[in-house]
């Protein structure tokens, strides 16, 4: 698949000023030119499948909000361009009965090709893009019967990624990567109804989502589904 896209700035952005941020009517629209190649393969008597992906894509005028050069209010501007490339994957096997492991994720690496207008500091032709993971990922056990009752152990993993310390702005820092564990039991009570129980970060890790940022810790939902 080959494709093309854009993405307008708001309103907001290019004309309304605030006591943090000044309006930059000059914003131009994002856009990005994009690739992808990738395989599906299923064995649906073997109860497997498995997908793979490899694509690149190029961005120009990335909408980034930075500072703003004497005044203590920052702008939103457009970064040059910057490069994509990574590669998805996703795969589901039943192992035997009622077990099944399915996981997904990629690996993505980004790249700043042309800076003009943005603090070098902050965005280093070369370097990568900030808020970007290394990688993603998702892995489930999971034990299913006929019926709907099901329980799935499942672990999220996020790489490490590179960061502003401040929220728009700042020197880059680098986060570390994180392996968070959660847990899910769904019982049916009716053809149309089913109760859940969700723990998230079973282990109540500590981890960052952003500089200084933590994330949530442990929490648990019990909740009703219905199906219509």
């Amino acid at each position: 698949a080959v494709g093309r896209a854009y993405k307008a700035p708001n309103l907001q952005q290019q004309y309304v000023d605030n006591p943090f941020i000044v309006a930059n009517p000059a914003l131009r629209a994002e856009t990005s030119t994009s690739w992808e190649v990738g395989v599906d393969l299923a064995r649906p008597e073997r109860r497997w499948n498995l997908g793979l992906t490899a694509f690149r894509q190029t961005f120009d005028d990335l909408i980034r909000t930075v500072a703003l050069e004497g005044d203590t209010r920052q702008i939103n501007r457009n970064l040059g361009s910057a490069l994509a490339t990574g590669l998805e994957w996703q795969a589901m096997v039943r192992v035997t009965g009622p077990w099944w492991i399915s996981g997904d994720g990629a690996v993505l690496s980004t790249k700043i090709v042309d800076a003009a207008g943005l603090t070098s500091s902050e965005y280093p032709e070369g370097a990568s893009l900030p808020f970007r993971p290394s990688h993603t990922g998702n892995l489930t056990v999971a034990y299913r019967v006929e019926g709907g009752f099901d329980v799935a152990v499942r672990a999220r993993a996020v790489g490490g990624q590179t960061a502003l310390s401040e929220r728009f702005s700042g020197r880059r820092v680098d986060l570390p990567g994180y392996v968070l564990l959660g847990l899910t039991a769904t019982y049916p009570i009716g053809p149309d109804m089913s109760v859940y129980s969700r723990v998230e970060n079973l282990l109540d890790r500590g981890y960052q989502t952003a500089f200084d940022r933590p994330g949530m810790p442990a929490a648990g939902v019990i909740g009703v589904e219905l199906r219509f």
